[in-house]
């Protein structure tokens, strides 16, 4: 049995986020960042902090560094030219954050709210009512984080939504010692329920986009045996946004774009054209 305290729980925390920093970009900032809120707030409260939580912020750094200056990131990043003035751009940008917030997190929003009343009026631990309100925060800027990207594709929205309801789990799991714990059960089983729903719905969609993946995969290598080295073929849409062409395809019409040009500098033919839409 494998001991995690004292430098084993240090050690594992560390490579933990080391793996969390190099995840996701907005997703990775908000982990920082929650764990350099926890660091201050321990600093405030005169409490000891932990070597542990020194080195996790450390080792995740690194990774986001990594992942951002990345030789790839920064080729895709450069292939956006934006010329709208600075200020009308990042409104904008700034707009279409507030969005994805409404569409994505509003639910959890409210409900964050209502959980944190009920909780300061049960007088709840002010210890709890700050580590949620941190983890919260941290969603909020993983989502207002992509104020830098030229627009919000909905799988950036995992980060968000993760730190959001970790938040209101935490203020849910206190009331539970209140005469709110039935109507939280109750809550807990209609939830469960519809994602229970979904995660099938998520799950067939993965697996249908996998196949389709693979089949074109396995066509463009026999195109490429028999000398044809422009390929055409077709993109992939999901019917859910669970997979990672969810509201967008993966191909472009544009043989010259980006993404067909990427794809086609990894199977090594000249050109990558679609003519069809499967998956959706």
């Amino acid at each position: 049995i494998c001991d995690f305290s004292g430098v084993g729980r240090g050690i594992g925390i560390t490579v933990l986020s080391a793996l969390a920093g190099g995840f996701s970009e907005n997703s990775s900032a908000a982990c920082l960042l929650v764990q350099g809120l926890f660091v201050v707030y321990f600093i405030y409260a005169k409490r000891k902090v932990p070597v542990w939580s020194v080195t996790a912020i450390v080792s995740g750094l690194i990774s986001w560094l990594i992942l951002i200056l990345a030789p790839g990131n920064l080729a895709r990043l450069s292939l956006y030219q934006d010329d709208t003035p600075f200020l009308i751009k990042y409104a904008g940008r700034l707009a279409a954050c507030i969005d994805a917030t409404r569409a994505h997190c509003s639910w959890l929003v409210i409900a964050f709210i209502i959980l944190f009343v009920f909780c300061w009026y049960y007088k709840r631990q002010k210890a709890l009512l700050v580590s949620a309100s941190l983890v919260f925060l941290g969603g909020l800027a993983s989502n207002y984080a992509l104020i830098g990207t030229p627009y919000i594709e909905t799988r950036a929205m995992f980060g968000p939504v993760v730190f959001m309801l970790a938040s209101c789990l935490m203020l849910a799991a206190a009331l539970f010692q209140t005469q709110w714990k039935p109507a939280l059960m109750a809550a807990g089983g209609i939830i469960t329920f519809y994602f229970c729903i979904w995660f099938t719905f998520g799950v067939m969609d993965i697996m249908n986009i996998h196949v389709l993946f693979m089949q074109r995969e396995n066509y463009i290598y026999e195109q490429k045996a028999m000398g044809n080295l422009d390929i055409t073929t077709y993109a992939l849409q999901s019917q859910t946004k669970y997979t990672g062409c969810a509201d967008t395809s993966d191909l472009s019409p544009d043989s010259s774009n980006w993404a067909n040009g990427g794809m086609a500098s990894y199977y090594g033919v000249n050109s990558i054209a679609i003519d069809d839409y499967k998956g959706k």
